[in-house]
């Protein structure tokens, strides 16, 4: 045995090294043997070795060591603060520690026993080192050693003890229990396992590297725990014990809660490295059954936005979403699984949960779902939308504007709103189900009756929003919900049936054919997709309905009272008018309005609904059952555009139907003192009643309408402007008012009261086909028309300036009286038949029509229509001072018919119509065809023959005929006496009456160009003095040509005449085979210098006293220049046929001119000397002699050689004796 002592210096005493100071006996360090090793003062480290030793620290903070493979040893600290440090081998092993009495006692059970005996020592440090060990301490070794387990390597157990351990996992899947005492446990790495049991202290936990999980039991107390984070790391609290448990790296926390009525509550873990909450609420651990007491399990979000799922059957659950996910087990019906938001914007779903769940979201707009529990859903602050889920639940919303939610399967529940705008909503399901919500006190109640039923409880909630759903849903309502909640009802798909509160609802059809009633208060509806309808009635409010896709109906359901209903546009939406109550109902994308009047005397009014989606309006006038009217005197108006209408009123005695405008009008059950108005409003308009059997008042309106009544006893107003009026079938009152207006009864319509009002207005009356009798009469003022046969009737007219009868086919007899002429002028046509028509005083039309007709005038200036020359006109004379007689076909007037004008029925008509006047003076006009204007014989008439090529007969040199530029280019005036043309007169032929006519007519045109032809008689035919050139035909006879133009051409032929004269004013010449014997100038004692030219032919051709220049040419001529410096001229081939007289030559004033081209042998100008001689014989003297005169005779010869052996030519003879000299000729 060697024995090692130690001095007061720190020394070291171990089989490796021995401090120098150290006293040896026995050996020179620790070994196998059994040694004792004593440390002395100072802080040593002693070392035993092999064997059984004994190590004695003594004075200082000494260390002693025991490693594996060592002995049995005692180790005695002594004073100072002494650790016992034991370390364990490579493979696993089994260690205690265990309170010894006053000692402590170490043991290696594990293999190769070996044991330590421990006293005066402060710290005991366990290094087990590698393999699975196991460490266990036992006693009360807190009042005995500080221990400190390390189990290094390998998946080891360390068991504390009831002090205050440092426990270190190391290496390996560690399980670690601290046991009593306020123990620190570094896990290491691995996935290790911490447990904590009822009567251990207060641990600190470092999970370190690995997956690490604190198991903490609790015990059958009644339990507070808190988990929470506390930093990067988690604070475990449990009440009982007041134990506190400080964990860093830790991943799981597992809690047994074992008996008790517990409470866990798991905040928020954001920050620390618990991902995973475990809650086992069995009675026993390892139990599959609870502890029959009521636990709670609460988990706590963020304050931020949180998503939380909860999941889970009857007896688990599972809280997802944070950053530990919670999971409960072993639950109870009775325990409380709650999840609270906190604050941010949470999503609570707990919708796959089966447990019920309590659920809070706390500040902030939450979402909180329900589970298949009996759940409590706790909205908080804040807007929070809470689904209950299967079970009877209750959701309460407390602060803010909450959102409640009930689907269809889940159960009865109870819904609390609390402070803000709350809203309860439910929703159904697929199929079809009915619905009541109803007032319960001041609760309300909400039940599903079909399938399935189920009930809410409501309270303190502002809004309830019912969504049906798909399938044909009924929901009603019923109580004074006004007062309580405001209600929203979707029906979704399906044709559904919603009745509406008496509060403010919001209604919407959706989908299908639904019926929607509003009831009381001023409701919105949206009927959705499909053909829907819905229902006001009274007592209901002033709704808005959007009638949206679909075929839409507005049922409006009157009052007994007498009411007021207007139905109008209010742009592109429809405003519904009721005064009692002063309802006004505002639509949108509705089709149809419904109304039922019932009794009272009720005022319809549908005004123009252009521009809406409404095309059909039902009105009903019964009585309450609707098969008969309610007796009241009802009114409806139908109001058009300010645009053209065109309005058909049809129907029988009890149905109305107005068509044509935006919005067809039905009106149903009229009864004989109800009144249908429809007013066309602005525009030209046409309204028509005519298939119509039921009395109607129809107004026009401003612009030029037409009005046609039917079978009732109508009034018809035209209001503005020209209006046409028919009043139909029935006793009518025809009201044309302002404009020139024009008022039609017809064959087979009744006794009418027509009057025309302001402007020019016409009453037409139009007879039947066969014949009839008429009598028109003043009446008191106003005109009576009457047919007395056949089916005698009477028309009362005034204010009308106008009256046309057009008795239609029939010999008709029309008879006038009284002073009709101060009321109106009247129109009678007879039309097809032999009629008779009398007129009163008065400017009246009459027209005859086809047939042979009698048409008797009177006063006034009357007009009268003719077909056929057989029809008769009486008109004695001063009965009128412009009457006229307007004819379709050729006519003449009869003797002493005092007709004034003389016309065709159309001035542009091109049809040849023929007129002939009287012996009275007339104004006949012609059209735009070839008409035949004769002026009869007599006074002078005015003849108008207007377009195309008329004739003009003209009997009277008075007659005046009037022919525009272009109104023609062969119009011709036929004349049976003289006749002058008017100036500017365009008429292109001017003739007699007959060119064989023998008696002396003569013509005068005008300054333009005709062509005027004359007859068998000594005619004078004037060209109208100076302008265009005119044709003048003299044909038989001596006729005269007065021309005064040089263009006028004349044609006279060989037998027309042996005197026929030209009298010309101006130079002419007379045209080749123009047979006239005489030119003169228009007066022989004129000094204007006329010059005349005759032609082949003999002529007899005189100037006047002016310088003339006179020309026989060819022929056998005799000129007389009279006064004047005459020129003769001889410019025409000479010969024995050519020998013209100059009766007045004079040689002091008149002159010869020879052309040179006849002349040949004479110089131009003046004759020479040498070239003239005078004498008895007419032969030429000398060789020069070549214009000889025979001075005794007068002749003239023309010699062109002298005595050259040819004769000369005679071609002039003058008178004899003339002191003729060559200076009278010039050659040119």
């Amino acid at each position: 045995m060697a024995t090692f002592t130690g001095t007061d210096a720190n020394e070291t005493i171990t089989p490796d090294l021995v401090s120098p100071t150290v006293a040896t006996s026995g050996g020179s360090a620790p070994g196998a043997a059994d040694d004792i090793l004593s440390g002395g003062g100072g802080n040593d480290t002693l070392e035993g070795g092999g064997g059984d030793d004994q190590m004695f620290g003594e004075a200082g903070d000494d260390t002693m060591i025991w490693n594996s493979g060592d002995g049995t040893d005692l180790m005695e600290g002594g004073d100072g603060v002494d650790t016992t440090e034991a370390n364990g081998g490579a493979a696993g092993e089994v260690f205690t520690i265990t309170a010894n009495g006053t000692r402590v006692r170490f043991d290696r059970l594990d293999p190769a026993p070996a044991a330590l005996d421990i006293g005066t020592t402060e710290n005991l440090v366990l290094n087990a080192g590698g393999g699975d060990d196991k460490i266990s301490a036992t006693g009360n070794l807190a009042a005995l050693i500080k221990i400190t387990v390390d189990g290094g390597s390998g998946n080891d157990t360390i068991l504390g003890s009831n002090g205050a351990d440092v426990l270190l996992g190391g290496i390996g899947n560690d399980f670690i229990d601290g046991q009593q005492g306020n123990d620190v446990a570094f896990l290491g790495t691995g996935d290790d396992v911490f447990q904590w049991d009822p009567g251990d202290g207060s641990d600190v936990v470092e999970g370190q590297a690995g997956f690490d999980r604190m198991l903490f039991n609790s015990s059958g107390a009644n339990e507070n725990i808190d988990i929470a984070a506390n930093g990067g790391r988690v604070r475990f609290f449990r009440d009982v014990g007041n134990i506190v448990m400080d964990l860093n790296d830790v991943e799981r926390l597992e809690h047994n809660a074992l008996g008790g009525a517990d409470t866990i509550t798991v905040n928020d873990l954001s920050g620390t490295d618990v991902t995973q909450v475990a809650v086992n609420l069995a009675g026993v651990i390892g139990g599959t059954a609870g502890d029959a007491q009521i636990d709670t399990v609460a988990v706590n979000g963020t304050g931020a936005g949180d998503a939380i799922v909860v999941s889970g059957g009857a007896t688990d659950a599972k809280i997802a979403g944070l950053q530990a996910v919670v999971s409960i087990a072993t639950l109870e019906a009775t325990d409380v699984v709650a999840v609270n938001g906190l604050g941010g914007d949470d999503g609570i779903d707990a919708s796959a949960a089966l447990h019920a769940v309590t659920l809070n979201g706390g500040v902030g707009n939450d979402t909180l779902k329900g589970g298949g529990g009996n759940d409590v859903l706790v909205g908080g602050a804040d807007k929070d939308t809470l689904s209950g889920g299967i079970g009877s639940d209750q959701m309460l919303g407390e602060a803010g504007d909450d959102r409640m939610i009930w689907n269809s399967g889940d159960g009865t529940d109870l819904m609390e709103g609390g402070e803000g705008n709350d809203t309860a909503e439910v929703n159904g399901g697929a199929g079809a189900e009915e619905f009541t919500i109803t007032a319960n006190g001041a609760r309300v109640r909400s039940d599903r009756l079909d399938p399935a039923p189920s009930s809410l409880d409501i309270g303190t909630t502002e809004n309830l929003v019912l969504n049906a759903g798909g399938g044909d849903d009924f929901i009603s309502t019923t109580g004074n919900l006004a007062a309580l909640i405001r209600i929203t009802i979707d029906g979704g798909a399906g044709n559904d049936t919603i009745l509406g509160s008496n509060g403010i609802d919001l209604l919407l059809g959706g989908e299908g054919d639904d019926f929607l009633d509003g009831q009381q208060g001023n409701d919105v509806a949206f009927l959705g997709a499909g053909n829907d309808v819905f229902q006001w009635d009274p007592g209901d409010g002033n709704d808005t309905v959007e009638g949206q896709a679909g075929f839409d109906a507005l049922l409006f359901n009157g009052s007994g009272a007498n009411e007021n209903f207007d139905i109008a546009a209010n742009g592109g939406r429809v405003r519904f008018f009721r005064d009692i109550a002063n309802i006004v109902m505002d639509l949108d994308d509705i089709e149809q309005i419904e109304l039922n009047a019932l009794a009272g005397t009720d005022n319809v009014v549908v005004n123009d609904l252009s521009g809406t989606d409404v095309d059909l309006v039902k009105i009903s006038l019964a009585a309450a059952g609707g098969s008969v009217g309610d007796g009241a005197a009802d009114k409806v108006t139908v109001n058009g555009t300010n645009g053209a209408n065109a309005v058909v009123i049809s129907g029988g005695s009890a149905k109305t139907t107005v068509s044509g405008l935006a919005a067809t009008v039905e009106i149903t059950r009229v009864e004989s003192g109800d009144a249908i108005v429809v007013r066309a409003l602005g525009g030209n308009d046409s309204v028509d009643a005519s298939s119509h059997l039921r009395a109607v008042s129809i107004e026009g309106g401003t612009g030029n309408d037409t009005l046609k009544g039917g079978g009732g006893q109508d009034v018809l107003k035209g209001g503005d402007d020209n209006d046409t009026l028919v009043g139909g079938i029935g006793g009518d009152i025809l009201l044309g008012e302002a404009g020139d207006d024009r008022m039609i009864w017809n064959d087979g319509d009744g006794s009418d009261v027509m009057e025309g009002g302001e402007g020019t207005d016409t009453a037409e009356v139009n007879g039947g086909a066969g014949a009839e009798i008429f009598t028109i009469a003043e009446n008191i003022g106003r005109v009576l028309l009457q047919r007395t046969n056949p089916v005698p009737f009477a028309l009362d007219v005034g204010t009308v300036e106008n009256l046309v009868l057009d008795a239609g086919g029939g010999d008709d007899v029309i008879s006038m009286s009284g002073a009709l002429g101060a009321l109106a002028k009247i129109t009678v046509k007879g039309g097809a038949g032999d009629d008779t028509i009398t007129a009163a005083d008065g400017d009246d039309i009459l027209d005859g029509g086809s047939g042979v007709d009698r048409l008797e005038g009177n006063a006034g200036n009357d007009t009268y229509f003719v077909d056929t020359q057989a029809d008769v006109v009486i008109e004695i004379a001063g009965n009128g001072t412009a009457d006229r007689v307007a004819a379709r076909a050729s006519y003449a007037l009869a003797a002493g018919a005092d007709i004034e004008l003389l016309t065709t029925t159309s001035s542009t008509g091109t049809t040849a119509i023929d007129l002939t006047g009287n012996a009275l003076k007339q104004e006949i006009i012609g059209n735009a065809g070839q008409n035949v204007l004769k002026d009869g014989v007599g006074a002078g008439d005015l003849l108008r023959g207007l377009s195309g090529n008329d004739t003009y007969l003209i009997y009277s040199a008075d007659t005046v005929v009037v022919e525009g530029a272009t109104q023609g280019s062969a119009d011709r005036v036929a004349a049976g006496i003289d006749y002058k043309l008017g100036t500017g007169v365009h008429v292109e032929i001017l003739t007699t009456s007959s060119s064989g006519g023998t008696a002396g007519i003569d013509l005068t045109g005008n300054a333009l160009k005709q062509d005027i032809t004359g007859n068998a008689g000594d005619n004078v035919l004037h060209d109208g003095g100076q302008g265009a050139a005119d044709i003048l035909r003299g044909l038989g006879g001596n006729d005269t040509y007065r021309i005064f133009n040089s263009g006028d051409v004349i044609v006279e032929a060989a037998a027309q005449g042996n005197a026929d004269r030209v009298v010309a004013a101006v130079d002419y010449t007379l045209d080749a085979g123009v047979h006239v014997e005489i030119m003169t100038t228009n007066g022989s004692g004129g000094t204007s210098a006329i010059d005349l030219s005759g032609n082949e032919l003999a002529q007899e051709i005189v100037g006047n006293a002016g310088d003339n220049r006179l020309e026989g040419k060819g022929g056998l001529d005799v000129l007389s220049g009279l006064g004047g410096k005459d020129t003769f001229v001889f410019a025409t081939a000479l010969g024995a046929g050519n020998v013209d007289i100059v009766t007045d030559f004079n040689v002091a004033d008149d002159r010869f001119l020879l052309s040179d081209a006849i002349f040949t042998e004479l110089n131009t100008g003046t004759l020479a000397a040498a070239a003239f001689r005078a004498n008895t014989t007419g032969l030429a003297q000398d060789a020069t002699d070549r214009i000889v005169y025979e001075s005794d005779t007068g002749k003239l010869f023309y010699d062109e050689d002298g005595v050259g052996g040819v004769a000369g030519v005679h071609f002039a003879t003058i008178t004899a004796g003339l002191a003729l000299t060559s200076a009278d000729l010039s050659v040119a």
